[in-house]
């Protein structure tokens, strides 16, 4: 049982949650809760107010109200929700000046780091678990996928997007194979809606039509079966940069 759904579990600054504080790592915390799953263990680790009122004029250099961030302590949902996007604008502006030819510019001051929009993360996480209130709201969540490398814009999300692309391209290039006898790379691209390079550059080492001739019986046992094909593949959603 975790630990937002225990129900009459024990909290407070004691037992496992003084014991995580003591030595928030991750091995701990993990020790910690399978020793005590019905036990509510705090983990809010930055300084708070103090953090707050001591960075006052760096906060300011980059336009964030200190009361924005105290308030953010006390969960308030829209003041948490300003402070994310505010450092979205801020990471940014960083983006549009690097994008400029500037360099070093977060070591200089001259632009917010990461290691600060991190620490403002933190904090306001620890303030929805200071109160008790774990609900999370969208902006916050856009704003930790961003500093992660989550999302769409992920390696991961970009490698299974491209997959998808290639098998839904094989899968018509294998239906021009069955009713016109050949494939048509340009046909398959403007299916589509993409450039033909894009096609060709995921072939390196071998053609579209040995790609396509592999996925025909493929396609001959939906065709069998009336499934129809768009059904199967919506291509209208399939993310990929056209190129």
């Amino acid at each position: 049982m975790s630990d937002e759904k225990a129900d009459g579990g024990s909290r407070g600054f004691q037992g496992a949650t003084k014991d995580y504080k003591n030595n928030s790592t991750i091995e701990n915390y993990v020790e910690l809760r399978r020793q005590n799953p019905d036990e509510i263990i705090e983990v809010a680790t930055t300084s708070g107010m103090e953090w707050v009122f001591s960075n006052e004029d760096m906060l300011s250099s980059f336009g964030i109200p200190a009361v924005l961030v105290v308030s953010t302590l006390d969960a308030d949902q829209h003041a948490i929700s300003e402070l994310s996007l505010q450092l979205m604008e801020l990471l940014i502006e960083r983006k549009v000046a690097e994008g400029q030819g500037g360099t070093h510019l977060a070591s200089r001051g001259e632009a917010i780091s990461d290691s600060l929009v991190n620490h403002l993360i933190s904090m306001m996480m620890d303030g929805l678990d200071w109160n008790d209130d774990l609900e999370m709201n969208r902006d916050l969540i856009v704003l930790i996928r961003h500093q992660i490398g989550g999302g769409a814009s992920s390696a991961l999300e970009k490698a299974q997007n491209a997959k998808g692309l290639r098998t839904v391209a094989e899968f018509l290039g294998a239906q021009y194979l069955e009713f016109e006898g050949k494939v048509s790379l340009r046909a398959v691209a403007r299916d589509l809606g993409i450039n033909p390079s894009t096609i060709s550059r995921m072939y390196p080492e071998g053609s579209f039509e040995e790609a396509a001739t592999k996925r025909l019986e493929f396609s001959r046992f939906f065709q069998k079966t009336e499934t129809p094909f768009a059904d199967l593949f919506e291509r209208d959603k399939i993310k990929t940069e056209k190129t």
